[in-house]
Parts: C-alpha cells; sequence; structure tokens
C-alpha cells in the first residue's frame, strides 16, 4: 500500500498491477484519440437507459391499470385476458407454425378468440375461484390435489367444451362432434400434461389467485398454437369397406 496526504489527512491506496495500468492506459489512448466516436457512444448509451425507463414506466402504469380493472370488474377482465390469449395464439399458428400458402383464415380468428372470451376466460374465473376456496393454501399437497383436479378433471371437460364450441360455430353435425372427440381429445388431454402439470404447479403454489388467468394465458399463447391446430385439423375420413 503507498501512503499519501490530501488536506492533511494521510490515505493509501494499491499500485496499479501491469494488466490495470494496461487497461487504463488503452481506455486513455481510444478517448484522446476518437472523443466525437466516444462522445456519440456515451450519448446512445444514455438515450437507451432513458428509453428503457421511459417502456418500464409505461409497463408499470398498464400493469396497475389492469389490476385495477381486474378488481373492480374479475370476470370481464379475465374474459378480456383470454380473448387476447386465444387470439395471438391462433395468429401465431396460421402464420409461423401451418403451411404458409393457405390464405389468412380470419373467420378462424374470430372463433377462437370469442371462445376465448365467452367460455376460457368465464369457466376459467368461476373454476379455479371454487378450486381456491374448497382448497386454499399453497402446502405441497394442496398444490398436487389442486393440479390433479385440474388435469383429470377439469381438462377433459375443457377439451369437450373446446371441441363442441368450435363444432357449432362451423355448423357441423353431432356425429362431426363425436368423430372429433374420438380422434383428438385423448391427444389434446394427454399432450397438455407436458406443459400444464409444471405450470399449474407453480400457479398454485405462487400466483395470486385473482391473477391465475393472466398466468395462464400468457402460458396458453404458446399452448394455443397447439389447441389452434388440433382444433381446426381434419377428421380423417372413415375408410368404406369395399
Amino acid at each position: 500500500m503507498l501512503p499519501f496526504e490530501y488536506a492533511g489527512a494521510s490515505y493509501s491506496r494499491s499500485p496499479l498491477h501491469n494488466s490495470e495500468r494496461i487497461h487504463f492506459c488503452c481506455v486513455y489512448r481510444v478517448i484522446c484519440t476518437y472523443p466525437t466516436a466516444v462522445a456519440h457512444t456515451l450519448v446512445s448509451l444514455l438515450c437507451l437507459v432513458n428509453d428503457v425507463k421511459q417502456v418500464l414506466s409505461k409497463m408499470s402504469a398498464i400493469w396497475a391499470r389492469y389490476n385495477k380493472l381486474l378488481e373492480a370488474q374479475p370476470l370481464f377482465t379475465k374474459a378480456l385476458t383470454s380473448l387476447v390469449g386465444f387470439t395471438a395464439g391462433d395468429a401465431l399458428a396460421q402464420n409461423f407454425v401451418e403451411d404458409s400458402g393457405k390464405p389468412y383464415d380470419v373467420m378462424r380468428t374470430v372463433r377462437l378468440g370469442s371462445f376465448g372470451f365467452l367460455c376460457h376466460g368465464t369457466t376459467g374465473h368461476y373454476f379455479y375461484g371454487f378450486l381456491d376456496s374448497k382448497l386454499p393454501g399453497t402446502s405441497p399437497m394442496t398444490v398436487a390435489t389442486k393440479v390433479a383436479i385440474d388435469q383429470t378433471i377439469w381438462n377433459p371437460i375443457f377439451g369437450c367444451m373446446f371441441f363442441g364450441y368450435l363444432n357449432l360455430m362451423e355448423g357441423k353435425t353431432w356425429n362431426q362432434y363425436t368423430n372429433k372427440l374420438k380422434a383428438d381429445l385423448k391427444t389434446a388431454v394427454m399432450g397438455s400434461w407436458a406443459v400444464w402439470v409444471p405450470a399449474h404447479t407453480v400457479n398454485f403454489a405462487l400466483i395470486p389467485p385473482h391473477q391465475r388467468l393472466l398466468y395462464i394465458n400468457t402460458i396458453q399463447i404458446g399452448y394455443n398454437v397447439f389447441l389452434s391446430f388440433l382444433g381446426n385439423k381434419e377428421e380423417d375420413e372413415p375408410k368404406k369397406e369395399e
């Protein structure tokens, strides 16, 4: 340590190591050689930090507004949340997952979005409210029980409701509906376990009850790509016996 005095007080400082001296000299040379470039870089960084602060501030305001709506009108707010989730999921499915040669089907997106608004958000509000009232708390046993009920009881009911709604909106027959259930319900239910078992474990353990639908729809935007594809997949024509 090297002592030195300043304003009558004695201080000590560590000598710079060779690597620190080299680094300091390099920075000093860059600043002296390219003062304008350094200044522009600093200004750009300051502008970027300011932009990030503004975005975070807006997001914070939107989040606060959402929570106020959730408190004032929980059912309507959750229905709107599901509307956005299912609409986004189908838009992603049509644009990035399925055959790009097909024209965009606006009415299909309307059907999926309306299902989110009329069925998913509303039934989810009541179902998860009922589940939380009967099984309060976040103990491991409670969380495991909720996940089991959700995936073995509610999941198949939701699948029947989902395929039934699309069947009705598309003007299809009862036989077509039952064929759809036979062909795809098992795939939908079992295919969801890889996503929703861990997702709902986090949901029931960590997420506040009034924000469950928002959390579910955040994940469901990606899962809805699968649901949208499955819901609009044509049933295989039954083979005719010769």
